[in-house]
């Protein structure tokens, strides 16, 4: 959607319905592409580059955790899956890893016009590996060839409705693994405690719990151009690290409150492995402290800066968005008013230093004060 969209009709928050593509709106149109775009305008219609359908071919692993150490079977799966890695994005293979207390399923994907010898290929070292293991049981090695996409989602889409049914309540946190951690023994060890960690961590807080690890994030599509606003740590990361604990009904507030400060924490190792890149903003922490550069990277600023130009009432703001206010602040001492600019979101505000200045929003009316450092509406 990001890479292939050629053009939006959207509804901004003047009323105004503007048709954006390269020639006309382009920032607009820039900031939709994977800037959030639903914060900065309504998306009615949409455009979208399409190619020549191709074969889809399916390679799915699935296997029991049978020995008497099922969390050492578990590292030697994770660190065959990790060691791999470089080698399944040569060659252009996407899917899913999912990991649970008592098994393990794999779920590799090839688009590719042939017979799925390619993928019989690829995955062939994988596949013998495993079946040689002694602590885990195979329940599934089988190879699948869909004629189209079309097809290929007939398949998905019956699949989610068990996999992902409706009144459940989730906890998330997710984390993107850039190229550079497959490549040394060192980081590819850290990764595998990281992820390890993790899942532990789980299940002492929720009873359904299990990390779904996404494989081929855009690393095939660099976006040299900088013509779309993803965050940057996307275009280079190899897996997309999910964890997840759900439970269905109700828990204690205490419960949910002790889960969603245990999933935050329990990402500490993956965050001090990737410093400076960042997470999925649709399947992460709500929580992360350092969500700007998490959630929007290097192009935060140019971001705000947009989403500033065409939703100055802010009509769109949601929790951690990007906004630029510009506020003005009295000095009581001086008698004089400044002009301070500040990216932050709602609910999240950067005063800090302050003593109790009368501060301005402008345009929108409100008015705040900062009192030791902290905003409060009067």
């Amino acid at each position: 959607m990001v890479d292939n969209t050629v053009e939006f009709v959207v509804a901004t928050a003047d009323g105004e319905v503007r048709t954006i593509n390269e020639c006309n709106n382009l920032d607009l149109f820039w900031a939709t592409r994977g800037g959030g775009g639903g914060s900065i305008a309504v998306l009615t219609k949409y455009r979208v580059q399409v190619y020549p359908s191709l074969p889809i071919h399916v390679f799915t692993s699935n296997a029991k955790l049978t020995g008497t150490d099922p969390d050492s079977a578990l590292r030697g799966i994770l660190i065959a899956h990790v060691t791999h890695r470089l080698e399944w994005s040569a060659q252009l293979l996407t899917g899913q890893l999912e990991y649970f207390s008592d098994k393990v399923k794999l779920s590799l994907v090839l688009p590719y016009a042939d017979d799925g010898t390619k993928l019989k290929r690829a995955t062939n070292s994988i596949r013998q590996l495993l079946s040689n293991r002694t602590d885990i049981a195979i329940t599934m090695n089988r190879y699948d060839s869909y004629s189209s996409y079309a097809s290929y989602l007939s398949i998905t889409a019956a699949d989610a409705k068990v996999t992902e049914p409706s009144g459940i309540s989730t906890s998330l946190a997710s984390r993107l693994i850039p190229r550079k951690i497959f490549a040394e023994p060192e980081t590819i060890d850290e990764l595998v405690e990281g992820v390890l960690h993790g899942i532990v961590t789980a299940r002492r807080l929720l009873n359904l719990t299990g990390p779904q690890i996404v494989l081929e994030t855009p690393v095939s599509n660099p976006d040299w151009a900088h013509a779309t606003s993803a965050n940057p740590a996307w275009r280079d990361s190899l897996w997309h690290v999910i964890h997840a604990g759900e439970w269905v009904g109700s828990l204690d507030e205490s419960e949910v409150q002790t889960a969603a400060d245990g999933f935050l924490k329990m990402l500490d190792p993956l965050r001090a492995l990737t410093p400076g890149d960042g997470a999925y903003l649709n399947e992460a922490h709500y929580l992360e402290p350092n969500w700007k550069q998490t959630f929007f990277g290097s192009l935060y600023d140019r971001l705000a800066a947009v989403r500033n130009t065409y939703n100055p009432s802010h009509l769109f703001d949601f929790y951690k968005c990007s906004v630029l206010f510009v506020l003005q602040v009295m000095n009581k001492s001086a008698n004089r008013k400044h002009s301070h600019r500040f990216a932050t979101s709602a609910g999240a505000w950067p005063f800090e230093g302050f003593d109790e200045w009368p501060m301005e929003e402008t345009p929108g009316g409100l008015h705040w004060y900062v009192v030791n450092g902290k905003s409060v509406d009067r």
